[in-house]
């Protein structure tokens, strides 16, 4: 390793929070186990005690799952405050559909044109999806911002 790239290490481990790769990964993954929790669990909530038709109380579940989901990445998995919340929140919420939509498509292709049983098939895509995901809001969603190049060479 060079003596700049030696160097260089705090300044990239205080940008990213001091939170490595694997740790926001694993934290990612345990958000997505509580978030299809939480959605089950609030949708069953709302349908079989309190009475409310599944056509509502499916999308009450998720628009609070993806709100509780927002705010746990913002906040406490990738640390960054950068932006704007009601900025990053229309990015993530558009990012999201975006995600549904591909995982809808690939869904179709593998099962209609390739004919993989619907549930490898889905299993697949929802694997790929969530890593697909995760870099994505990791490297672009709610990317540092970078420090200018005359903080990092008065650093050097």
């Amino acid at each position: 390793m060079t003596q700049a790239a030696v160097q260089l290490m705090p300044v990239c481990e205080k940008a990213s929070g001091g939170k490595t790769v694997k740790r926001q990964a694993f934290y990612y993954a345990v958000l997505s186990a509580v978030s299809l929790v939480g959605n089950l669990g609030l949708t069953a909530l709302l349908h079989e005690m309190l009475g409310v038709s599944t056509w509502l109380s499916v999308p009450v579940a998720m628009t609070c799952m993806t709100l509780f989901n927002f705010f746990t990445l913002r906040v406490f998995i990738f640390d960054t405050h950068s932006s704007p919340w009601y900025l990053q929140l229309s990015g993530f919420v558009a990012s999201i559909a975006g995600f549904r939509a591909m995982e809808y498509v690939a869904f179709l292709f593998l099962n209609c044109l390739l004919m993989i049983p619907y549930l490898p098939a889905y299993v697949g895509i929802l694997l790929i999806s969530a890593i697909c995901k995760f870099l994505f809001m990791r490297q672009v969603l709610f990317a540092k911002r970078r420090a200018s190049s005359e903080q990092m060479e008065s650093t050097l």
